[in-house]
């Protein structure tokens, strides 16, 4: 464990249905809870810094992935464009800490969030925010109901995160943030709560 300082979390929120506890890639749980998702394989549980996004499937590997999510208690979450404006919109009206970089996607997001007291809170925050402005501006997702039960939050449960402890590790965290939706053929992203540290010197 390294005794220096944290100066920034890089933080990966999956909306619901994106990352599921068994995928085989690894995920961040130690179990599987629900139960329509257990005959799809036990919980893959992985502590390595690294996103593992990258890494391939089996063509069996994603039939299964696909399965297990049509499996899922309500229809894995895929934001619009208006509906991505409405999580920003929602960040908007409780961020009051640094944010380094930032970049939704229609399944998952990244943000770089700088020194914060308790980052669980700080993210739990976030997500509350964004499924409150969601419902404000009636852009909430169509969740189907389950046994009477109706989804009330776009997000997975938990998130991924790791910690950047010196300013080589945090300028290429946030390269790597502000790439992710160029690389999916998408446009930059630029946020007005967004202040990279790093801006006009790498």
């Amino acid at each position: 464990m390294s005794h220096k300082p944290i100066i920034a979390y890089h933080c990966v929120l999956s909306m619901y249905g994106f990352w599921l506890p068994n995928d085989p890639r690894g995920s961040g749980s130690d179990s599987v809870r629900t139960d329509w998702i257990q005959p799809f394989g036990k919980a893959m549980k992985t502590t390595g810094k690294h996103s593992v996004a990258h890494l391939a499937l089996s063509e069996e590997q994603k039939q299964k992935q696909r399965d297990a999510k049509k499996a899922l208690m309500f229809p894995p979450v895929k934001l619009n464009g208006e509906q991505a404006l409405a999580v920003i919109q929602g960040f908007t009206e409780v961020i009051d800490f640094d944010v380094y970089a930032c970049s939704i996607m229609p399944e998952h997001m990244h943000i770089v969030i700088g020194q914060v007291n308790n980052i669980d809170d700080t993210v739990k925050r976030l997500k509350t925010a964004s499924d409150r402005m969601l419902t404000k501006a009636e852009r909430f997702p169509e969740a189907t109901a389950f046994n009477g039960e109706t989804r009330l939050t776009i997000w997975g449960d938990g998130y991924w995160k790791r910690f950047i402890y010196d300013d080589a590790d945090l300028a290429a965290v946030i390269k790597y943030v502000e790439d992710n939706p160029v690389k999916d053929g998408k446009k930059p992203q630029r946020w007005r709560f967004v202040k990279n540290p790093f801006e006009g010197i790498f």
